[in-house]
């Protein structure tokens, strides 16, 4: 389903169609939660696209802090300046596609995988990497 909307939208709307591929790689690439999707949409939104200008995109930040729900909610905010209520629309429904059919995908082998020394052992890899780039950020921002 995710993928049929941006291809209409590559035919109806190209940069309609870069949001939302934006915000799909933002939630594919964030790991451990929320709160590590804002570095990647801000680098995404703001370094390499240039949608928006910093300080709007923090706040954005601040709105989605101060009101309910989970902090990707930022991509409506997003979605919003670069593209009006179309774009809000369609940053709200990519940055959530991904996790989405992720879940539908793998729940029917979820026992089988959680029984998984493989599965285990990248799970564990994954959190560690994970632990180690927190490290990282907070052991750099001190210098």
């Amino acid at each position: 389903m995710g993928a049929a909307f941006i291809g209409a939208l590559l035919v109806l709307d190209r940069p309609l169609a870069a949001l939302g591929l934006a915000m799909m790689k933002v939630d594919l690439f964030a790991f451990g939660g929320g709160f590590s999707s804002v570095p990647l949409m801000f680098r995404e939104m703001v370094d390499a696209r240039a949608w928006l200008p910093a300080a709007v995109f923090m706040d954005g930040i601040a709105l989605g802090q101060v009101t309910p729900g989970p902090i990707v909610i930022t991509a409506t905010f997003v979605g919003h300046q670069v593209a009006g209520i179309a774009g809000a629309v369609v940053g709200t429904a990519c940055i959530f596609w991904p996790s989405f059919f992720a879940v539908v995908l793998v729940e029917p082998w979820f026992r089988w995988l959680h029984a998984s020394v493989l599965f285990q052992g990248a799970s564990r890899g994954i959190v560690l990497s994970f632990v180690g780039l927190l490290a990282s950020v907070t052991g750099s921002s001190h210098a």
